[in-house]
């Protein structure tokens, strides 16, 4: 048996047995060709990041693994192991030789059974599973006996219950989450485990009650995830990864930042960048983006999300700038990429329909306007003001009904009923196009306090009709921001940058005096200012965790943005005007960041190929680590 290392007293190194060198190589594509533990890697050469085999030497013999796929991207074989999925993608039994899984899953897609069968010790062992939220029921049968047990997951604490008796143990996690060691009521270490950057699991302690008579307290390993390691497995609740070879077993369905080219690669562990991110649905590191800043305001997160909503600029680009202003408040508010897509989905959706009926307004307007005098006044009388347009009684009704059918829609995306998210948004429009301001020319004020309004107005429809506040709220406000009050902000926007680009323009005159002036460097010295030195507006705050959401422009108005998750402590409520010192190349898609401010701020940033050192100044305080994506527009 092993002996437990002072994890208390750190004095003990770790055994030599348990330390090693890591080495990796990867192509021009970012696949892994090489993994200590693994072998080399065989990609197929038009499907670029399909793994064919890994093998134990540089020119493919030795086959240690094979794999075939289905028309999904999935693995269903690699040569040990036999994959079986569900019509959904998810997977509901795994082979290997004679270790067993069969796996079920619930209406929201969420594993709530696993039954496995496997060799344990020497002998036969079959465990039953039941996950119910922070509950969860094991059964097992053979092994070291016949036992039930019933656990609670709260927080860090593991409180069994089995034969009549009850038991509290521990769980203790690093900087990612991975459990590295359990304890008793009485702090004494029961387990311990190591992990490698890809997350291979490697058991350095366990109490000999664990061995010889009590299952294991808890299944979950690797960052918080249900580790499997009967098939050399890890559950990531979206997919199925292997940490032996460092890529998941199926493919991705999303894309997570389209000018990053690492997203293209549909197998990689957070773009086989394991030390600095994690993912925690199996899916995307999005929503680890999303899911801690969520963490990072707590209750107050859907607070958050719409007033980002409200004050950010991006609504200034059309239907796009709404699709992205609803992706980024639905993930702060609900801390999930799901509510960022429903948040996009009902940005360009209301955005859209807003559109339209502004149109048949115009339509309405110009039809009066023609009009010969006998006409106008019949005209006009069929003309009712409705949320800031002309509209006749058919139109108001059509607009609200459209309204309805989207929130319904909506609804059933956010995991609602579609009936809850109809009658919520019916409501809301019928109220709000009637009573809310509207019209083109509503300042931040207005706009901020209809936006208000009209999520109270749809919350509380929502409950009326037995769905949830949050839900009906969300949806109502962007309703009456990206519909109602969608022009008005969208024009006092534009207004705004036709102001700043007329200041851009009279700083660009001077510098060309300049450069006139001094022609032997001035054209060098002027070009350089225009292309380095960035203004940027928005807002960044953290406090143990937080976000940054900005726009960024140079003086030859080249248009920029970023969003990130923040770790530390950084308040920037306004922006900053600074540039690069040095730059090793253009830094876009996924990017980290170092930040080191007090008014005046010293910047470094990374990516996979280049980095920068920079500096700005602003209202910011404080120390920050950041993870996002950048680009421009």
């Amino acid at each position: 048996m092993l002996q437990a290392l002072n994890v208390a007293g750190g004095t003990n190194s770790l055994p030599s047995a348990f330390k090693a060198s890591q080495s990796y190589n990867y192509d021009n594509w970012g696949n892994i060709t090489y993994k200590t533990g693994a072998g080399y890697y065989k990609y197929d050469s038009n499907r670029v990041h399909q793994l064919l085999g890994v093998y134990s030497n540089s020119n493919f013999t030795g086959t240690k693994y094979y794999f075939g796929y289905d028309a999904s991207g999935n693995v269903t074989n690699d040569g040990s192991r036999l994959f079986t999925y569900s019509s959904i993608d998810k997977p509901t039994r795994i082979t290997k030789g004679s270790a067993i899984s069969n796996m079920k899953y619930g209406v929201d897609k969420e594993l709530y059974y696993k039954d496995d069968s496997f060799v344990e010790n020497g002998k036969n062992v079959r465990y039953r599973r039941y996950y119910i939220g922070a509950y969860e029921k094991l059964v097992r049968n053979g092994g070291n006996g016949n036992l039930t047990e019933h656990k609670y997951n709260i927080g860090n604490a593991v409180i069994t219950y089995r034969n009549g008796s009850r038991t509290t143990s521990f769980t203790h996690k690093d900087n990612q989450g991975s459990v590295i060691s359990t304890t008793n009521h009485l702090g004494q270490v029961t387990t311990q485990a190591i992990y490698d950057p890809f997350g291979k699991q490697s058991e350095v302690f366990k109490h000999s009650t664990y061995v010889t008579s009590l299952p294991a307290i808890t299944d979950r390993g690797y960052t918080g995830h249900k580790q499997m390691n009967h098939l050399d497995i890890i559950h990531m609740g979206g997919r199925i990864y292997d940490p032996t070879i460092g890529r998941f077993l199926q493919a991705d369905p999303f894309i997570q930042a389209p000018s990053n080219s690492q997203s293209y690669n549909r197998y990689s562990y957070v773009l086989n960048n394991p030390m600095s991110m994690t993912d925690p649905s199996g899916f995307n590191f999005i929503d680890s983006f999303f899911k801690g800043i969520n963490k990072a305001f707590g209750k107050f997160s859907p607070f958050v999300g719409l007033a980002f909503a409200i004050w950010n600029p991006f609504f200034a680009y059309g239907m796009r700038g709404a699709a992205g202003t609803g992706f980024i408040s639905g993930g702060v508010a609900t801390g999930s990429l799901k509510g960022a897509l429903v948040g996009g989905f009902s940005g360009a959706a209301f955005y859209g329909i807003g559109q339209q009926f502004k149109s048949l307004s115009n339509a309405n307007i110009d039809k009066w306007n023609a009009a010969s005098s006998t006409e106008s006044g019949s005209l006009m009388d069929s003309f009712h003001t409705f949320g800031g347009l002309e509209l006749t009684s058919g139109q108001i009704a059509g607009q609200t009904a459209i309204h309805a059918a989207t929130g319904g829609v909506v609804s059933v995306l956010a995991d609602g009923k579609f009936g809850h998210g109809f009658f919520s948004a019916g409501v809301t429009k019928g109220i709000g196009g009637e009573y809310l301001p509207a019209g083109s020319n509503l300042d931040k004020g207005e706009i901020s306090k209809g936006t208000v309004i009209s999520a109270v107005i749809g919350g509380t429809a929502s409950v009326i009709s037995g769905g949830k506040f949050a839900n009906g709220a969300r949806t109502a406000s962007f309703q009456y921001l990206f519909n109602q009050a969608g022009s008005a902000f969208r024009d006092m926007l534009a207004r705004e940058r036709t102001e700043w680009e007329r200041r851009v323009d009279s700083i660009n005159r001077k510098l060309d005096t300049f450069a006139q002036h001094n022609r032997w460097a001035g054209e060098a010295i002027v070009e350089s200012v225009r292309d380095n030195l960035k203004f940027k507006g928005g807002v960044e705050a953290a406090f143990g965790a937080g976000f940054t959401a900005q726009l960024s422009t140079n003086l030859n108005m080249d248009m920029g943005y970023e969003t990130a998750y923040i770790k530390g402590v950084m308040f920037n409520p306004v922006g900053s005007v600074g540039g690069n010192i040095y730059s090793s190349g253009n830094i876009s898609g996924f990017y980290q960041s170092l930040d080191i401010c007090a008014v005046g701020c010293v910047n470094i940033e990374w990516n996979y190929q280049n980095w920068s050192f920079g500096t700005s100044i602003g209202p910011a305080a404080g120390v920050s680590f950041s993870m996002g994506t950048k680009g421009e527009f």
